[in-house]
């Protein structure tokens, strides 16, 4: 990577927003590669959400997608459309994110967390109860939380089901 983008990563970390879009928007005509390019948006992107510019954020996460189909564009991205309350959105993008990392237990999350909202509670409970299974795996620190949220979900299915 870069310098350059070291630097704006490091000013991401310090919350230097400013810096970020100052530098992204002189930055970007000047990169050569599509995977630093890629970066650069996405870092962008990521800056534009944590000030509350949602539209600029998703049109700089779609096109570090378009550069360069990154994990982290597409859980930022799926992330935004849930806090809209755009849940299908934000499902299918947690989908892809689970399609290039099965193992990441927080994509797991994410996705129990979408698919609870579009009310399709069985699957939210299998993605949660990965979660679980994880954590309970590396002694996660916020097993209790998980464990609280399966039994918010199961509770919801069974509503579903008329079993309670």
């Amino acid at each position: 990577m870069n310098s350059i983008l070291s630097s704006l990563n490091d000013a991401y970390s310090k919350k230097d927003y400013k810096t970020i879009l100052i530098q992204c928007d002189s930055l970007i005509n000047t990169l050569k590669k599509e995977d630093e390019k890629s970066e650069c948006y996405l870092l962008w992107g990521k800056t534009y959400n944590k000030l509350e510019r949602k539209d600029e954020a998703i049109d700089c996460l779609k096109k570090s997608i378009e550069l360069n189909d990154n994990f982290d564009a597409h859980y930022s991205l799926g992330t935004i459309y849930i806090n809209n309350k755009e849940y299908y959105k934000g499902y299918e993008e947690y989908s892809t994110c689970k399609s290039k990392n099965k193992n990441n237990f927080k994509i797991h999350e994410a996705l129990s967390y979408s698919l609870y909202y579009l009310n399709r509670f069985p699957e939210a409970y299998y993605e949660l109860s990965l979660v679980f299974h994880q954590a309970k795996i590396e002694s996660h620190p916020t097993l209790t939380k998980f464990q609280f949220e399966l039994l918010n979900i199961l509770g919801e299915f069974k509503k579903v089901l008329g079993l309670i």
